[in-house]
């Protein structure tokens, strides 16, 4: 079994042979000039050659396939594409051999040669969705320099009073830096890491984190081994989890490796530099600068129970959180307006404040993201709306907005997202909006 494992671990070191070889014989073949094309006895030899590579590419890959580290259902496409590449070879030798006395074969011979080539492309293919993931070849190129480097996960959270760190933190990292190894096609190590209880169930080792003691943990200790340790993860040439990310992995296990832990409720400096650097860090390169809002208004809306926290690292900007802010008849959302310019992200989901009070709103000039869901907004708030031109993304879902004020939001210029669930917005009213405003989604759910 050791021996089968080993020349298992051989098939991506000689699968570069077959298409090296057969590469320079279609071009010595086809592209050379007619005095200089290789004689019958030399291309036979060629191709000889590139037979016997592609059938020890085929043999060891088999071998590979039989490790156990391999889904079987998404191996199939690979594994029967390699087999009919070794049958178009094989037809290639014999058809090569047989052009000195039979012209049907010479007639053929270019075809095959082709059909070879393109199986050979198929074949490259589908190992490299093995070895990479899904759509490998087709990826866009932000996709894979991703995968090219050690750079920071650029993770994307809207709203981190409803995101949990391991959603919204570490899966990102694991996707970028793990799974493409650790995945239902290819179960390395027999261990899945893109989903939670298969990470906590381990691989063929036993387990691969011990909740609360990182330490311990082989996945944090396999990160930490010397580049060039056989056992260091990811392997050498793979894309490496930066320090900030393997503290954040260390940060998640020390905590008890829960799902549920919110952002919002983290005071780790580990955490928040990593999130307030990595979040959505090119958020504001269209804005102007702006001064960094005063501290000590920041802190006296912390105490009213709003939460308040800098979009990105060296940033003026803010995103604001008031879904927790202090009830009664002192709470007051004008509070808001000594920090009103710095607002970029905005959740007041659930905040019982009508028309009146969510003028405010008026003041926040580079506003981006409003979150009104289940206010009291009205049609009269659109006028309100209309003066806030860099905003992209609003949520409307559980107000009584009807379609007279869905259509006066038409003159929002950058809007780029609208949702109105439960609202009174129809769908011959978004028909109509959506006449004028064409590039903006809206979506207000199921109709009845």
């Amino acid at each position: 079994m050791h021996m089968i494992d080993f020349l298992g671990r051989l098939h991506p070191l000689i699968l570069h042979l077959p298409i090296g070889i057969y590469s320079l014989a279609c071009i010595m073949q086809f592209l050379f000039p007619t005095q200089r094309k290789p004689d019958q006895a030399t291309m036979q030899f060629v191709l000889s050659v590139g037979w016997l590579s592609a059938l020890l590419t085929l043999v060891f890959g088999w071998m590979l396939s039989s490790s156990g580290d391999y889904n079987e259902s998404a191996i199939v496409l690979h594994k029967w594409s390699a087999v009919c590449f070794l049958l178009f070879a094989t037809c290639l030798s014999i058809v090569h051999h047989l052009r000195v006395r039979e012209e049907w074969a010479v007639k053929i011979y270019p075809i095959i040669f082709f059909l070879l080539m393109l199986m050979m492309l198929i074949t490259g293919h589908f190992g490299g969705e093995l070895t990479h993931g899904e759509n490998y070849l087709f990826a866009k190129e932000d996709d894979q320099s991703a995968l090219a480097n050690d750079s920071v996960v650029k993770m994307d959270i809207s709203d981190t009073s409803r995101a949990t760190v391991y959603d919204a933190m570490v899966v990102p990292v694991l996707q970028k830096k793990c799974i493409t190894c650790h995945r239902a096609e290819k179960i390395k190590g027999g261990l899945r890491m893109d989903q939670y209880e298969l990470i906590l169930k381990g691989g063929k080792g036993g387990k691969v984190l011990i909740p609360s003691d990182p330490e311990n943990s082989v996945m944090i200790q396999r990160m930490l081994l010397d580049m060039n340790d056989d056992k260091h993860m990811p392997p050498k040439g793979k894309a490496q989890l930066s320090d900030q990310e393997i503290d954040l992995i260390h940060w998640w296990i020390q905590n008890g490796a829960r799902k549920d832990i919110m952002v919002a409720n983290v005071s780790s400096d580990t955490v928040r530099v990593l999130l307030t650097n990595a979040v959505s860090k090119d958020v504001t390169e269209a804005l102007p600068p702006i001064a960094a809002a005063d501290p000590k208004s920041i802190k006296l809306l912390n105490d009213k129970g709003i939460v308040v926290r800098p979009v990105a690292i060296s940033s003026g900007f803010l995103e604001v959180s008031a879904i927790n802010m202090e009830v009664g008849e002192n709470a007051s959302l004008k509070i808001l307006s000594s920090i009103s310019k710095n607002i970029l992200w905005l959740n007041l989901s659930r905040v019982p404040k009508d028309d009146k009070e969510l003028a405010i709103l008026g003041s926040m000039e580079n506003l981006k993201r409003a979150d009104l869901s289940y206010t009291k907004a009205t049609d009269a708030l659109a006028s309100t709306l209309t003066k806030m031109q860099r905003l992209e993304y609003l949520n409307l879902v559980g107000t009584v907005f009807t379609d007279k004020g869905l259509m006066e939001l038409a003159s929002i210029k950058n809007l780029k997202q609208l949702y109105g669930w439960k609202s009174g917005m129809t769908q011959s009213g978004v028909d109509a909006f959506k006449k004028v405003r064409p590039d903006v989604k809206v979506d207000i759910g199921l109709i009845k």
